[in-house]
Parts: structure tokens; sequence; C-alpha cells
């Protein structure tokens, strides 16, 4: 469940990114994902989570946790840059 189905990925560009991506992040990244933006928003002094709270935290989460391809080791391409671009992606959902 690392890699989206292909209904998914409708756009051009939505394919380019995953071009990169040797491995995906697990599971668990999406249950420690939960957990920090929820504890976000805790510290903001709010009782639930917003797509702000994951913005901020997913990029600390997730960068670690994906694993490029030598395509993308090539083009200078960062697991940053790839968290920032799939962010926008769902953003726009």
């Amino acid at each position: 469940a690392t890699r989206p189905p292909d209904a998914f990925r409708e756009k051009k560009s939505d394919t380019e990114i995953y071009a990169y991506i040797r491995l995906g992040a697990s599971p668990r990244a999406t249950e420690s994902l939960l957990a920090i933006s929820k504890t976000h928003a805790f510290c903001h002094a709010r009782e639930f989570v917003t797509f702000e709270d994951v913005n901020q935290c997913a990029p600390h989460v997730l960068k670690h946790r994906i694993l490029l391809n030598n395509h993308a080791i090539t083009k200078q391409i960062s697991a940053e840059m790839v968290v920032d671009e799939i962010l926008k992606m769902v953003k726009a959902y």
C-alpha cells in the first residue's frame, strides 16, 4: 500500500513525482504522521487536526521514510522536495 492505484495518477505531473520514488512510506509512517499531527494540534490549543497540522508535520515524518531511486539522486531531487510535491497534490484534491 505504498504506491497509489493507477486511478489516482490521472495528471502527467502526478506521475512525474512517482518516477523518483523507489520505496514509499510504510503504514507505520501514516500512524506516526497522525500521532504527531494530533500533538501539533494540541500544542496549538485545538482538539482537532487540520490539514495545516499535517502539512507542517509531514516533511519531518516522511522525509526519512521515502527511498528515492538513482534517477532522483542524479537530478539532485531530495526527499523533502518529493514530500512537498506530494503535499501540493493532496492539497489540490
